[in-house]
């Protein structure tokens, strides 16, 4: 709503300005965030949790974390300052800190409900500054075949791609904002993506765009240290399809969540194996880093789905 239409951002930053009035209205433990790629499951996973009894949901609320921290605008729907896909742990811990926390603690005082979740897939890069502002944060991260990411992206941005004044806004942000931020600022990171990096900035494919995007999501998802006693849970959206009700009792039990039957239901009646959506063609410089990146995340059978596109 807020990238769309525009008109409402003032009442929405209002609103954040009116909490930060109000003495905190509930404290804030555990919060657990949704990361990863888009169009990889974070909606479906963040649908689910809107429907617990225990839990008020944010859907991608972009607006707050730009006012609780004023660079913070990935997709330029607040600001023109340069994009950063990264946040460090900075001076600003603290204010930013008890800015979420009213917004936060509002959400839940007028839910009634015991957890907050947050679903904001970039974060996926900024889970040390998200760390540094809540100690006992969760992380969820649902991943997915590249292969059916990659065309699902595609579908989406031609779908959705719009022209406002001589601005574009689709995917990639506004006149591609995102999309120099990740190769201006993460390709450098890999040695296998750095030595194409001119060509990367310069490609409009938005397969070879949603390829490089998956690698690098999933890649620095693999890194997150997912022993069963850290901070961060990666879920398949695969097993989460095929086995709603089982991979949703073992998040729950690991999040320390109640069952919620309503939950399993939906689940249940909205979830079927997902169907695969073809192959893709990439160029040459992307094929083999996105089908070794298959490969570490444990779909090697789509790897022969990737074609060189000429």
């Amino acid at each position: 709503m807020t990238t769309r239409g525009q008109w409402i951002n003032p009442l929405v930053f209002s609103m954040f300005k009116i909490a930060q009035l109000m003495p905190p209205l509930r404290s804030v433990e555990r919060p657990i965030f949704i990361i990863g790629n888009g169009r990889s499951g974070t909606t479906f996973v963040g649908r689910l949790f809107a429907l617990h009894q225990d839990v008020s949901f944010l859907n991608e609320p972009k607006a707050l974390w730009h006012f609780a921290h004023g660079a913070e605008d990935l997709i330029g729907s607040y600001s023109d300052v340069a994009a950063a896909v990264r946040t460090e742990p900075g001076i600003d811990n603290d204010e930013a800190r008890k800015k979420i926390q009213r917004v936060y603690g509002f959400s839940l005082a007028a839910s009634g409900a015991k957890h907050i979740v947050d679903k904001y897939p970039e974060l996926v890069f900024r889970t040390k500054y998200v760390q540094a502002l809540f100690p006992d944060a969760r992380f969820v991260c649902p991943i997915r075949d590249g292969v059916d990411v990659v065309n699902s992206v595609a579908r989406w941005t031609s779908r959705n791609a719009s022209f406002r004044k001589s601005d574009k806004h689709n995917w990639w942000g506004k006149n591609d904002r995102k999309w120099t931020a990740l190769v201006d600022q993460l390709v450098p990171e890999h040695n296998d993506l750095a030595p194409h990096q001119a060509k990367l900035r310069d490609t409009k494919s938005d397969f070879d765009r949603a390829a490089v995007e998956w690698i690098l999501t999933t890649r620095e998802a693999l890194k997150l240290d997912v022993n069963p006693a850290s901070q961060f849970r990666i879920c398949r959206y695969e097993n989460i399809c095929s086995d709603s009700e089982n991979e949703l009792r073992l998040l729950f039990e690991w999040l320390n969540i109640v069952d919620d039957l309503q939950v399993f239901k939906y689940a249940k009646s909205h979830t079927n194996p997902p169907p695969s959506h073809g192959n893709i063609s990439l160029c040459s410089e992307i094929a083999e880093p996105f089908q070794q990146t298959l490969h570490d995340a444990g779909y090697n059978e789509s790897a022969g789905r990737v074609l060189i596109s000429v």
